[in-house]
Parts: structure tokens; C-alpha cells; sequence
């Protein structure tokens, strides 16, 4: 009866291991509490995403210098409420009902900058990966884009 568990608690460690091993050589490996579960703990070398974050700063000279376009992740009722001024609002979760319409129209090589409000809101970060996966390679985001927006112009009054 010892032997027969210990073989099954063996067999299970292996399969579980084999697993891991085979999540990081994965091109797109599963996220562990929304970091990928890495065995030496180096995100460089191992973020597939080209997707990148980006200060209210930088977002703000890319949108003044270039042909850049800024969208409002959130849902159009809250896009209604309050966004940043020259942003346009495609909701994430509406995404396969207006991505071709946005492919059909947008260069590739369009910069685009997503964001969403709060800090516990990942719709911006989300849209960009959605983007990116779709071919747009210029794609960045602000974390909590909105408040930290409003925070940048009370401070350049």
C-alpha cells in the first residue's frame, strides 16, 4: 500500500514538473497570478509581450509629436462620463465586434496608446495585448491612465 502511494506522489511530482517545463516554452505561457510562472524568476528574457507600459510623460510627447492615436479602453458610459481629451473609445470587452472595422482603418504602424481608470482596471493593458496580437507592434499603455492623466494637468496648472 506504501509503495502504491509513493509511486502516485511520484508520478504526479513528475507530471506536475514536466507541466511547468512545458508552460515556459510555450509562446504565450500561462499566467500565474498575472505573472508568468518563470523557474528563474527572470521576466526579461521571458516577456513575449512587445506590449509595454508607458509614463504619463512619454505618452504625452508620443501624442504631441507623432501620428499616435489614444484610446479609451472602458465601456462608452464611462467613456461618457470622462476621458482624456482627443481619445477615442473602443470598449475591450467589445473587441471582436469592432476590430475589423479597426483593422480595415488603421496603418499597422500606427502608435497606439491604450489606457482605463483604477488601478485594479487592466481593460487598457488587455486592449493592447489584443492589439499587438493583431499585428500592431507600437502599442503601449498607462496604468490607471485616467486619474494619473488628471493628476498630470492639476499639476502643470
Amino acid at each position: 500500500m506504501k509503495q502504491t502511494f509513493y509511486q502516485i506522489l511520484i508520478i504526479l511530482c513528475a507530471a506536475i514538473v514536466i507541466s511547468l517545463l512545458f508552460n515556459q516554452i510555450r509562446p504565450d505561457p500561462i499566467k500565474f497570478g498575472g505573472v508568468p510562472l518563470l523557474l528563474n524568476n527572470d521576466l526579461s528574457q521571458h516577456d513575449n509581450s512587445a506590449v509595454r507600459e508607458i509614463s504619463i510623460g512619454n505618452a504625452y510627447k508620443i501624442l504631441m509629436q507623432d501620428s499616435s492615436l489614444l484610446i479609451d479602453a472602458r465601456s462608452e458610459s464611462d467613456f461618457e462620463q470622462g476621458h482624456i481629451k482627443g481619445a477615442v473609445n473602443l470598449y475591450e470587452k467589445k473587441f471582436d465586434e469592432w476590430i475589423d472595422d479597426f483593422l480595415s482603418r488603421t496603418d499597422p504602424e500606427t502608435k497606439i496608446i491604450t489606457y482605463c481608470d483604477g488601478i485594479h482596471c487592466s481593460l487598457g493593458r488587455e486592449l493592447a495585448e489584443k492589439l499587438f496580437s493583431v499585428g500592431y507592434n507600437n502599442v503601449y499603455y498607462i496604468a490607471n491612465g485616467l486619474m494619473r492623466w488628471k493628476e498630470k494637468l492639476k499639476k502643470d496648472e
